[in-house]
């Protein structure tokens, strides 16, 4: 039932030009620095690989907000 209410739900939203994204789970230092979790100690607070400088995520935002790093977004894109 569940799978069958996402796919539906994925079908009337990809009608509307939705783009499904699945974000990454390990984002690299120079992500989470510009989203400013790294200030103040954050490193601390964070699960990391420290040879590969890769971050374990907690939420979406430290993987999605990354992938337009460097973009300006207009609100008429949004």
């Amino acid at each position: 039932m569940e799978f069958a209410l996402i796919q539906y739900g994925l079908h009337l939203m990809l009608k509307n030009n939705f783009i499904p994204v699945v974000p990454p789970v390990l984002v690299g230092e120079k992500a989470m620095q510009g989203m400013g979790y790294l200030e103040h100690g954050g490193e601390d607070e964070t699960y990391h690989f420290k040879d590969e400088k890769l971050y374990l995520v907690g939420t979406s935002e430290q993987s999605v907000g990354p992938m337009h790093m460097d973009e300006t977004l207009l609100e008429k894109d949004l």
